[in-house]
């Protein structure tokens, strides 16, 4: 079946034109030259063939540079068809640079990235480290990373990581790992993205974190934000909210709630929502949200959700989009169907998606996490949905006042429950570090200990977050 008609003839009604750049499924012409050794027969009106001739001859094909011209020369060389092909130039303008890279160390040799994508033409990413900040190098996003600050004119001379993600959409957020690095390094990363024909966008933001020491007891720790099975307040009356339902201001202290699992037909369900009157029509969008308290979003590094859905789901946080699964790329309406239909241990087993950086997303005081549902169609038979949040705590930030010559405090703001171990030594590159006292148990936003060093001691102090 013919996708555009025409003859594909320049002097007549134009020749069939092609995007730039690599387009699939954007510029094919088909042609059947031969009869299966007959010289005739055949009815010649193929729905799918502008033309067709019971003539012998021969296809000429002729390529040259952004031009394709083909012709069907007859016994003679009488040219019995022809029809010309034009791909346009390929793009010339630079990807959008990708923003808001934050770099998170979750251990003593590896890195987590997070950015947001910006470009809509782009065909991969490159990411770069230093440790230097003066010598970098690269992959397809371009993902480097050095030992030092990172420039426009040293990232291609950075460390080169490789297995970068594939381009998403425009806003996506994106995520990367680095492993192999060294412990208690600081590493600069930054990053490019660069689309079919080589064109590469100017660099990103470059940030910088530095890798875990090797400690023993001590531990990067998540707090429970939203447990599964959760009570969530539910709109499944298939109408279609737009995008203000998403927002943290968005009336729904009404309406229905309950907990999860959340949905129908699929016999697991706790809470029983509504498809509509028609089982062979079922809504395709149900809306889920829940609200939540943080009273320091800075206490937190990263957001980690484990996520059920049937068939395909997006989640926000405060009205951004932190990610989408199963759910085709661009806008996203109420009749929007999901990319698939799921089945066996990938409807049934929560998927892990993080981290994102949070504070990125959380706001001091009240939160809230919404999710789309959508089904695969009006007749898909089952709709689960289940969410279990959690955030990475942060590495406590310690302050030290001397309250007299033999005598200090040392402070960090806490997450009340969590337990600390505050811990000394007289250089700071020492592997050997003494714990102050006992273990201390948070019940509050801050905690403090009092130390009595020797007069004229030098002594460093940290505190471990252990579980």
């Amino acid at each position: 079946m013919k996708k555009v008609g025409g003859s594909g003839r320049e002097d007549e009604g134009g020749a069939h034109q092609k995007p730039g750049g690599n387009a699939p499924h954007e510029g094919a012409v088909y042609t059947v030259a031969g009869s299966s050794g007959h010289a005739t027969g055949g009815s010649l009106n193929h729905p799918a063939m502008f033309v067709s001739l019971d003539i012998v001859g021969s296809v000429v094909i002729d390529v040259n540079g952004s031009r394709l011209d083909m012709k069907f020369l007859q016994v003679g060389g009488t040219i019995g068809d022809y029809l010309n092909l034009i791909k346009a130039a390929p793009p010339t303008t630079n990807p959008a640079a990708p923003s808001a890279l934050v770099a998170t160390a979750v251990s003593s040799s590896q890195i987590n990235l997070v950015w947001r994508d910006n470009a809509t033409n782009e065909q991969g990413f490159r990411v770069e480290r230093s440790t230097d900040n003066l010598n970098f190098t690269s992959t397809a996003y371009d993902v480097r990373f050095s030992t030092s600050t990172i420039t426009a004119g040293n990232f291609a001379s950075a460390s080169q990581s490789i297995g970068e993600p594939l381009p998403a959409a425009a806003g996506t957020i994106q995520t990367f790992t680095i492993s192999g690095l060294g412990s208690g390094k600081t590493y600069y990363v930054a990053l490019k993205t660069l689309d079919e024909t080589n064109n590469i966008n100017p660099l990103s933001n470059v940030t910088n974190v530095t890798t875990v020491l090797p400690v023993t007891g001590g531990r990067l720790s998540n707090v429970v934000i939203i447990a599964s099975n959760a009570v969530w307040k539910y709109l499944d009356k298939g109408t279609d909210q737009s995008n203000a339902w998403r927002a943290l201001a968005f009336p729904d202290a009404g309406g229905s709630n309950g907990p999860a699992q959340l949905g129908y037909n699929g016999g697991t369900e706790t809470t029983i929502v509504s498809y509509g009157p028609s089982s062979s029509s079922k809504y395709i969008t149900t809306y889920f949200r829940r609200h939540f308290t943080i009273r320091d979003p800075s206490l937190f590094t990263a957001l980690n959700f484990a996520v059920q859905r049937d068939d395909g789901v997006v989640v926000y946080v405060n009205g951004a989009e932190v990610f989408r699964d199963n759910m085709p790329q661009g806008a996203i309406g109420y009749r929007t169907v999901a990319s698939s239909s799921v089945s066996g241990t990938n409807k049934t087993w929560f998927l892990l998606r993080g981290p994102f950086p949070a504070t990125d997303f959380l706001v001091v005081g009240d939160n809230v996490v919404a999710a789309e549902v959508h089904q695969r169609s009006g007749g898909s038979s089952i709709m689960d949905f289940n969410l279990e949040l959690k955030a990475g705590l942060a590495a406590p930030s310690v302050r030290i006042a001397k309250t007299s010559p033999s005598q200090v405090v040392v402070r960090w703001p806490t997450y009340s429950g969590k337990r600390y171990r505050v811990q000394y030594t007289s250089t700071i590159q020492s592997t050997n570090w003494i714990t102050l006292g006992n273990d201390i148990t948070a019940t509050g936003s801050t905690t403090s200990i009092t130390n009595s060093p020797s007069v004229d001691t030098s002594r460093f102090y940290r505190v471990l977050l252990m579980d």
